[in-house]
């Protein structure tokens, strides 16, 4: 019964489809031109042409819109005066203290990134900044709402402190949206300790192409 159920679930679709495919048949060249059979998939076969230019125009509109959407982005980072197209992602989770302003005052200061050109997040779990499992969705959330922000930046820089399982969040859900340099507390201050593979297939590319 079960295996049943597993291939209805896989297979009802084309099930659905060979049905309506049989009926129609059967209404057109058995029925004739007036029967109801004949007259419902005429206006189906109507509203689905309709729909289906709806449908097209809707994703011609998304497209335009997340087109223009980048180009008013990469407009508006040129303003800020960050001419490099570099963004800074500050994320705390869990931890103890306040270490947002910390890390914010090394790419401002170190990094020389303005404060536009900042993406930070630290209200994760209770104010104490106590999380537990079920902050994870939320980190999850927040890392996918800014990838496509973050995927416009020619580098991202990342500094997070906290559960070193959140660590692996962002990473996993930023992977291949740009170039990513990952921070770590090195003595007073932060250093890359870690670029992704694109950032090191690049420097590779560059040393080649120099000798």
């Amino acid at each position: 019964m079960n295996k049943i159920k597993e291939i209805w679930s896989i297979y009802w679709i084309l099930v659905f489809f060979i049905l309506i495919t049989i009926v129609g048949f059967y209404g057109l060249y058995f029925l004739g031109k007036d029967s109801l059979i004949f007259k419902i998939y005429t206006a189906l076969d109507t509203a689905s042409a309709v729909a289906l230019a709806v449908l097209a125009f809707v994703a011609y509109w998304q497209y335009t819109k997340t087109l223009n959407e980048r180009k008013i982005y990469k407009k508006s980072l040129r303003k800020k005066g960050n001419k490099k197209n570099e963004l800074a992602l500050i994320i705390q989770f869990g931890g103890t203290g306040e270490l947002l302003p910390i890390m914010e005052s090394f790419v401002i200061e170190e990094l020389k990134l303005s404060q536009n050109s900042i993406l930070k997040k630290s209200d994760f779990g209770d104010s104490s900044h106590n999380v537990d499992s079920s902050d994870i969705r939320d980190l999850k959330n927040y890392c996918t709402k800014v990838k496509s922000e973050l995927s416009l930046a020619s580098q991202v820089h990342i500094l997070y402190a906290g559960l070193g399982v959140g660590y692996a969040v962002v990473g996993d859900i930023l992977n291949n949206s740009t170039d990513l340099l990952f921070y770590h507390k090195d003595g007073e201050s932060y250093k890359v300790w870690y670029a992704d593979t694109k950032s090191e297939k690049r420097e590779e590319n560059i040393n080649e192409t120099q000798i």
